[in-house]
């Protein structure tokens, strides 16, 4: 039997360089070796000083780091580009690169900030908009936090595919639901890790609209690949979410992962 692939598409590697670094791992590779060992097979990420960016300086070290750390792992990463609306020329200056370098994945973008948990902005306002339209122009994926305007850029940009970053309540969900661009990431404590949260996703946006996630290296993987398996014993099903559904949405970009 073959063995089956995961692939986690909501990871993000540590920034040593960066003064604000907390992160558990000494080291990126440390960070890799761990990832590795839950079962992973390939993780989608971006630094954590590019997600979290308070500058330009951080929007710039953050996308450098996460294209020199891709080559580095020679596959086993891949990099979306962090993008911040507070500053526009810089993210749209490393979308434009990571286009270049043939890599279509934008995320996880924030507009809070995580000391106070305030945006700045939210996904609707104007300066995030112009974002968002530059990646559907060089079709990208891209992958957002968890808030409710991320229907409004679902309608505004029915051709776009946006994926959500945890799971929601289950309001959210239904609004989540009519549109056919939106996927779900299952990663986070309020989701992947709550008994019935999972199950009630899949009850409402099926298994299709799923991808695997855990948001390494703030959550261990393997308690997200647990819960998948105990909530979708069908082996299929569990393939879909672990893998095939996000290699489906890459090769929708030319990519294939």
């Amino acid at each position: 039997m073959e063995k089956m692939r995961i692939l986690d598409s909501h990871t993000h590697m540590p920034s040593i360089r960066w003064k604000k670094n907390t992160d558990f791992f000494k080291s990126v590779s440390a960070a890799v070796d761990y990832l590795k060992s839950t079962g992973v097979d390939k993780a989608i990420f971006n630094t954590w000083q590019g997600v979290l960016s308070e500058t330009p300086e951080d929007v710039d070290e953050g996308n450098k780091e996460a294209l020199e750390m891709a080559a580095q792992s020679k596959g086993f990463l891949y990099p979306g580009v962090s993008m911040n609306p507070d500053f526009p020329e810089e993210s749209l200056k490393w979308l434009v690169r990571f286009h270049e370098f043939g890599f279509r994945w934008a995320g996880e973008l924030l507009t809070y900030k995580i000391e106070t948990l305030k945006s700045t902005c939210k996904y609707n306002d104007p300066a995030f908009v112009k974002l968002i339209e530059k990646c559907a122009e060089l079709k990208f994926i891209v992958q957002l936090h968890v808030e409710p305007e991320i229907v409004d850029l679902a309608q505004m940009f029915p051709k776009l595919t946006i994926i959500c970053s945890h799971i929601a309540d289950d309001d959210f969900l239904n609004r989540l639901a009519r549109f056919n661009n939106t996927y779900l990431d299952i990663s986070g404590m309020g989701g992947g890790l709550h008994i019935g949260r999972l199950e009630k996703t899949i009850e409402i946006l099926g298994t299709d609209r799923l991808l695997f996630g855990s948001d390494f290296t703030g959550y261990d993987p393997q308690a997200f690949i647990g819960r998948v398996k105990k909530t979708v014993p069908d082996t299929k099903k569990q393939n879909d979410i672990f893998c095939n559904n996000l290699t489906r949405l890459m090769a929708s970009v030319g990519v294939n992962i």
